[in-house]
């Protein structure tokens, strides 16, 4: 199956959102290291009618349509990433009139049911399904997006955003916000406030809490994404509420201590990855994230929400092997209770991880 790229359309603000050039500043949290990437992720919606008051236009005009009115308060997303080299490197975001989101219009001619609606899909299909900008054009253009038709109806919207420019929280507000503008929304609910520096800086005056005597520091040319550990494939685990609630109650016996799902399940996944890669004591497994929660599920552009969530993103939190819990696929026989979870790491330690993954649902806990 391949796709179509039709064409490449940079969508501007509907109105002029400054009338002067200005460079909004970035806190020390945004400029971390880890940040310095870009997350894509897609978002699959059914051949649903649209409902919006009988409007017969297709997904890619009402979308690109709310972008540019979306596109005033959220302007900084038209911006430009740049590093300020008298600031020993310190990323700016640089806002200039003209500025715009590029979106890409694409179709495949299949339908979503024949690819299962994208849940746990082909990666060399689903790669082609959103933007892939490398790191110097990410820069150029924090946000790209994609959206493409299939034959039934049926669209994917696929989203490369900067992780320096917003988190998935703040990503999910935007999208929602724009899906409200298409559902007839006069304005958006909640603008944004750019205020990093305020919200995000150093105290002022300074606090020490616990005095530090010795702090690490990276190499200045450190990047955490450019280690080399060998091909990274992905594992799918389907979660059953039952299983997970028979792994706390072994927890709190064990420990007294409660625990949410996500820090019982995440520190099971810990163990199992330790010891499915036997990795030395000089490495870390991190890279955990909870999608479950965070308003991915609830961007409805008209035709309800999204059947399936899907990150593409091998790079994150300063991991090369992340882990996502996502909502389960949301089409036909609705599944009442569980979620997904995706696993990524080193391919020869896949086998052993699914073994590891085998105890959970056997209960052998210990």
């Amino acid at each position: 199956m391949e796709v179509t790229i039709q064409e490449t359309t940079t969508i501007f603000s509907s109105n002029p959102p400054f009338t002067k050039d200005h460079i909004l500043p970035l806190s020390y949290l945004d400029i971390d290291r880890n940040l310095d990437v870009t997350f894509r992720y897609f978002r699959v919606y059914s051949n649903k009618k649209l409902d919006l008051n009988q409007n017969q236009s297709g997904p890619f005009t009402l979308i690109t349509a709310a972008l540019a009115t979306a596109l005033v308060p959220y302007y900084p997303f038209t911006g430009r990433l740049q590093r300020c080299y008298a600031e020993g490197g310190r990323v700016e975001l640089h806002c200039t009139q003209g500025g715009g989101v590029p979106v890409v219009k694409a179709t495949v001619n299949c339908t979503l049911g024949s690819v299962n609606y994208l849940d746990d899909s082909d990666e060399s299909f689903s790669e082609q399904l959103m933007p892939n900008p490398n790191r110097d054009e990410a820069m150029d253009h924090p946000m790209v997006l994609q959206i493409t038709m299939f034959s039934c109806g049926g669209y994917v919207v696929g989203s490369a955003v900067h992780n320096m420019l917003c988190d998935g929280l703040g990503a999910s507000e935007f999208f929602n916000g724009l899906a409200e503008l298409i559902r007839g929304a006069a304005q958006l609910r909640a603008e944004p406030v750019w205020n990093r520096v305020g919200l995000l800086g150093p105290r002022e005056p300074p606090r020490v809490d616990f005095p530090f005597g010795e702090v690490l520091t990276l190499d200045k040319d450190f990047y955490p994404y450019m280690q080399s550990i060998g091909p990274v494939g992905k594992v799918c685990v389907d979660m059953d509420d039952a299983v997970l609630d028979r792994l706390k109650a072994y927890l709190f016996e064990k420990s007294g201590s409660r625990f949410t799902t996500f820090e019982a399940l995440g520190g099971f996944i810990w163990q199992s990855k330790v010891k499915a890669s036997k990795l030395g004591n000089q490495e870390r497994v991190s890279g955990f994230t909870d999608w479950r929660h965070i308003g991915h599920s609830t961007v409805d552009f008209g035709s309800g929400g999204p059947v399936s969530v899907f990150p593409l993103s091998k790079n994150f939190l300063g991991s090369m092997e992340p882990t996502y819990f996502l909502p389960n696929l949301n089409v036909g026989v609705e599944k009442k209770n569980g979620f997904k979870v995706i696993v990524y790491l080193r391919e020869y330690a896949i086998q052993g991880f699914k073994q590891e993954m085998d105890k959970l649902f056997g209960e052998e806990f210990a």
